[in-house]
């Protein structure tokens, strides 16, 4: 049956449900004389209500309003709560929004079974579901607050009042991908498998029972009709068996709900499938227009759903259809669809129960696998399938190990060419080659097993085969200078994945073996000190790192034969962790000398000369000088993409930084379209799960909030969030620069609870993670206060924009534009406070600085 030919009919039987029999014959006429079978279907169902003494359930919260019940028109008050208006009516209940009339003030909705006075069977069913919503405490779960009887004798429970979208509008109004929809479905597999760990099935999974929020979470809603496994949930005895029609969503229900069999977790992960189905092709995988409900019942026993990948642009008899998704072409969607999710998606569709997933936290565990490019246990476990997930998750590490390889191979040859050129040196080149070859032999153990050509190759993920490398190199202790020159390169891969503690112990064993070996000035030893430092700073350690920096850059300058481009190098770094931590005026000298080492060693158009153009561009941009830094990002775009043409890092790096500069001169469209350019050069080299995809997806946030796209910025914002929190760890000093910036348009926004939380986590972790009095710390400070101000809640507010603004005036004085920003937060919070004295006297303050215009920030 057509889903909106069910909604019809569900409508009808609601309104004349509630009229009395003998004046039900007129009103059908009235609302069914051009659709006799409409009228067929209604009468059907009000026969099997009198026979059943059961009731078809509503959804909690539907769209739309409905006129009350004429018993309650004049009721505006149940128990404490006061009914403000109403959101739903059907057979035998109505829904209401309401709030608390007393002190304690929530916002709530309120169910009132108006037809349930004097009627048993259907005050029974009544009490299972409340009790049903009593035992569920889960976040994706709508909970049960209250309940009681009005003062007519109608039974009430009042609920969580969720304001929201069906999951399907949710996803198309909001352009979520695949991986999005996919992500947000496992939130309501989590809330169904909760139920079913408290022995509930609900037996009526659709879009319509899962509202999502505007912060973005699901809600399940109305287990009116759901079936208790556990006895104890309730003392009544089962209720009669009523026509299967009433009991599901024929286009939602699993087969043997069609059937009339028994009822078992299972058949809720079949209505999971098919609303995945329905997500992820705007299609459902059955269509029961115009059939009967015997017909219904045998396509559900018998047909076999197509493939997902396969009913995208196709309508049933092969022709373009509205199937796909808002934004996604449907070749594209194919794509993603076909091979792992077409397999999750059929094996939860599958007739027989027993070969479903055995659970809803199984199905989403597979999709997890899915999501992070691991096998799926609905895809074929062959070999080849197994290489093939590798290659795809992996390609950096693959990438990275041939690039070692060829370094490898190059240490090799130059060991080669010394032999030939010093004679005197023979016996020494002698030993070297042969530690070139034991090299070369590491390498080629070390990913032979990967290979699906040789004898026994089993699967191996990244980890496993560094692994194995590590066990090697352990096995060279005899020759501790081969040992150390493979510990550091393992250790700079083992970096560049962003897998710190391993990197961590190579690269620190490396610095000790050669420490002992060459000593501290060789040019080796301060070469795997330079990586060390660099790990720091990648971990957010801006202290420990810039010491290191200062002692490489120390050794570099100071040694007998002074290599430029390597003293280049350690500016560069150094400048960079000084950026980092704000230190603006000390980085800029630093950018400046490297720049002008690599110009007149290698040339102007050399790519390291190049990068170090964008690192000034970029410090010329945070210090408000955007014209010089706009003219220098674009000089270094040009040569950069004469030298490489089309996807290359250093590229996507340039067109952030380039977007960055633009954002911050108004010039915001093309901003987002360079920011988007960078961001899909990153995944295309970078995959997914990358520290500078959180950089991308950062930037890209901060250009929408430009444009006032408040719901991309919250979208976008989440994702890099949520990737952060993995990638970068919860305690990452750069975590904190996402966090505060999503926590700010939330807590405007959408969701102010959470938001005002993400804030705070935010200047938890710089008051942590950065040293004490850092500027960083108090700008996060001054933006919580000024959230704090524009709710209303001043005596919070000013500590916090009061040490804001000392923290940053102290290390970069009362001129300085975040300084001055954070005076003027001071100034609003005693203007909103009513506090004029006060406000006088900092707005004279900030009157004295350069930028008078921030008063109107």
């Amino acid at each position: 049956m057509d889903p909106d030919r069910w909604q019809r009919i569900q409508e009808v039987f609601g309104e004349v449900i509630d009229i009395p029999p003998a004046e039900r014959h007129a009103a059908l006429d009235r609302k069914c004389q051009k659709d006799p079978a409409l009228r067929q279907e209604i009468e059907s169902l009000l026969t099997a209500d009198e026979a059943a003494g059961r009731f078809i359930q509503s959804p909690l919260i539907p769209p739309g309003d409905a006129t009350p019940p004429d018993a309650l028109k004049t009721e505006l008050r149940v128990g404490p709560y006061k009914l403000l208006r109403s959101i739903g009516h059907g057979g035998m209940s109505s829904v209401y929004v309401a709030t608390r009339d007393d002190d304690y003030q929530r916002r709530v909705a309120v169910k009132i079974f108006s037809q349930l006075i004097g009627n048993e069977d259907r005050l029974r069913r009544f009490r299972t579901e409340r009790q049903i919503l009593a035992a569920l405490e889960h976040l994706n779960i709508a909970r049960l607050y209250d309940g009681g009887t009005t003062d007519q004798g109608a039974p009430y429970f009042v609920m969580e009042y969720v304001e929201g979208l069906p999951i399907d509008e949710y996803c198309d109004r909001h352009r979520l991908s695949v991986r999005e929809r996919v992500e947000l479905f496992r939130q309501v597999c989590s809330a169904v498998h909760y139920a079913h760990q408290n022995l509930v099935v609900h037996r009526d999974l659709k879009p319509g029972n899962i509202l999502v929020t505007t912060g973005g979470v699901p809600k399940l809603l109305d287990f009116g009709i759901a079936k208790l496994l556990n006895p104890d949930l309730s003392s009544q005895s089962p209720e009669p068996t009523a026509t299967w029609m009433r009991l599901m969503t024929p286009s939602y229900a699993s087969p043997e709900q069609a059937r009339g069999k028994m009822i078992t977790t299972a058949s809720d992960v079949y209505s999971l499938g098919v609303l995945l189905y329905k997500l992820l092709t705007g299609k459902l995988p059955y269509r029961f227009e115009g059939q009967t409900a015997e017909e219904i019942e045998q396509a559900l026993a018998d047909i076999e759903p197509e493939k997902p990948s396969y009913v995208v642009g196709q309508d049933g008899d092969g022709g373009a259809s509205a199937a796909g998704l808002p934004g996604v072409r449907p070749e594209q969607l194919r794509r993603q669809l076909a091979g792992d999710l077409d397999n999750i998606l059929l094996m939860t569709l599958r007739k027989e129960p027993q070969r479903r997933y055995g659970s809803a936290e199984l199905l989403s565990e597979d999709l997890r696998r899915f999501l992070e490019g691991l096998p799926v246990l609905a895809g074929k476990a062959s070999l080849g399938y197994r290489i093939g997930k590798f290659l795809r998750r992996h390609r950096i590490a693959v990438a990275v190990a041939a690039l070692v390889t060829a370094l490898i191979v190059g240490f090799a040859t130059a060991m080669a060419m010394q032999s030939s050129r010093v004679a005197r040196e023979r016996d020494e080149a002698r030993r070297e080659r042969d530690k070139s070859e034991q090299v070369l032999a590491f390498v080629e153990e070390v990913f032979r097993v990967g290979d699906p050509e040789s004898a026994g190759a089993r699967y191996l993920d990244a980890r496993e085969i560094f692994a194995r490398g590590t066990e090697r190199i352990e096995a060279l202790h005899d020759q501790p200078g081969t040992q150390a020159f493979l510990m550091t390169s393992l250790g700079n891969i083992y970096r560049n994945l962003g897998l710190f503690e391993e990197s961590r112990e190579l690269l620190e064993g490396a610095l000790e073996a050669r420490r002992e070996l060459l000593g501290e000035a060789h040019p080796d030893t301060i070469t795997t000190l330079s990586s060390l430092g660099r790990l720091h700073q990648n971990q957010g350690r801006y202290h420990q790192a810039e010491t290191i920096h200062r002692r490489v850059l120390a050794l570099r300058e100071n040694g007998d034969d002074v290599d430029l481009l390597a003293v280049s190098q350690s500016l560069g770094l150094l400048a960079e962790v000084l950026l980092d931590q704000g230190a603006y005026e000390e980085a800029e000298p630093a950018y400046r000398r490297a720049l002008e080492i690599r110009s007149e060693s290698l040339g102007e158009e050399h790519p390291q000369t190049v990068q170090s153009l964008g690192d000034l561009g970029s410090l010329l941009w945070v210090q408000g000088r955007h014209d010089e830094a706009e003219l220098l990002h674009r000089r270094a775009l040009r040569l950069l993409e004469k030298k490489f043409g089309g996807d290359h890092l250093d590229i996507a790096e340039t067109l952030n930084n380039l977007a960055m500069v633009l954002v911050s001169q108004g010039e915001s469209e093309e901003a987002e379209e360079l920011t988007r350019r960078s961001l899909e050069i990153r995944r295309r080299l970078l995959g997914e799960e990358h520290p500078d995809i959180v950089q991308s997806l950062s930037n890209l946030a901060v250009v929408m909030f430009h444009r006032g796209d408040y719901e991309a910025v919250e979208k976008i914002g989440r994702e890099c969030l949520n990737l952060g929190r993995r990638v970068l760890g919860e305690e990452h000093p750069r975590l904190a620069h996402v966090l505060l910036g999503l926590g700010s348009v939330l807590a405007r926004n959408a969701d102010p609870e959470y938001g005002e939380e993400l804030m705070r986590e935010a200047v938890a972790i710089r008051r942590v993670g950065l040293p004490a009095g850092h500027w960083l710390t108090g700008y996060a400070e001054s933006r919580l206060g000024a959230y704090l101000t524009s709710a209303g809640r001043f005596e919070e507010a000013e500590p916090l924009v009061q040490e804001g603004y000392r923290t940053i005036a102290a290390q970069r004085g009362d001129k300085d534009r975040e300084a001055q920003r954070a005076l003027a937060a001071i100034v609003d919070l005693y203007q909103a406070w009513g506090k004029p004295d006060q406000a006088s006297e900092y707005e004279a303050r900030l009157l004295t600085a350069k930028d008078v215009n921030l008063l109107s920030h």
